[in-house]
């Protein structure tokens, strides 16, 4: 499902996105001097006659949501090759992975080790983790909480993992092959969703 808010600007404009936009949205809008006029609800359609790679974006892009609290997930668990993207509570598109580098066509099944190791919430041996740790964790965390931590009285592990429980939740896609996988992951990452992730866009393109 994608979400279209006309916007009176003059003219009338319309932005879109994958999920019903908050009130904040909203109010933000409001503030810039941009009056909301109208949210719309769309299903997810590709035309006819699209490519492969355009279902594949569009499936990455407003198929169904998995909360990361409800894994394991069979499905991708037992496809040896695929690309996830996650997303938050208000729709921001937070970060684009793979699983499967190595995986030939038609070759031996692989789990979806990835999508299960940002499931475990830890740090230690997960970029994923690491990245929600730094740019959405700690950013937000209080004097107490600082001073809770140093004390070894609160673990930074425990917050990642409440805030990925709570607020994360990802689409994905199998491929036939890790060398498939990347390409989808490489152009997303570059911007074929129409934004890049938050968390690992490609190089330089961080702001």
């Amino acid at each position: 499902m994608r979400f279209a808010i006309s916007i009176g600007i003059g003219e009338t404009s319309t932005a879109w996105c994958s999920s019903p936009p908050s009130a904040d949205l909203l109010r933000l809008l409001r503030c810039g001097g941009l009056e909301p006029l109208n949210v719309t609800a769309y299903p997810s359609v590709v035309a006819p006659g699209a490519s492969e790679q355009e279902r594949q974006l569009d499936q990455l892009r407003s198929g169904p949501l998995h909360r990361f609290k409800d894994w394991p997930n069979a499905e991708a668990s037992n496809a040896r090759a695929g690309v996830y993207t996650v997303w938050d509570t208000e729709g921001r598109f937070v970060y684009v992975g793979m699983w499967g580098r190595g995986v030939a066509l038609n070759g031996p099944a692989k789990f979806s080790t990835r999508l299960a190791s940002h499931a475990a919430w830890r740090r230690s041996g997960d970029q994923f983790c690491v990245y929600v740790a730094d740019w959405l964790v700690l950013p937000t965390l209080t004097a107490e909480q600082i001073t809770e931590i140093g004390l070894g009285r609160l673990q930074v592990d425990a917050l990642v993992r409440a805030y990925i429980r709570d607020r994360l939740a990802y689409r994905f896609i199998a491929t036939e092959d890790g060398k498939q996988a990347y390409e989808v992951e490489d152009s997303i990452k570059r911007g074929a969703l129409g934004e890049r992730p938050l968390l690992n866009p490609a190089r330089n393109t961080r702001v």
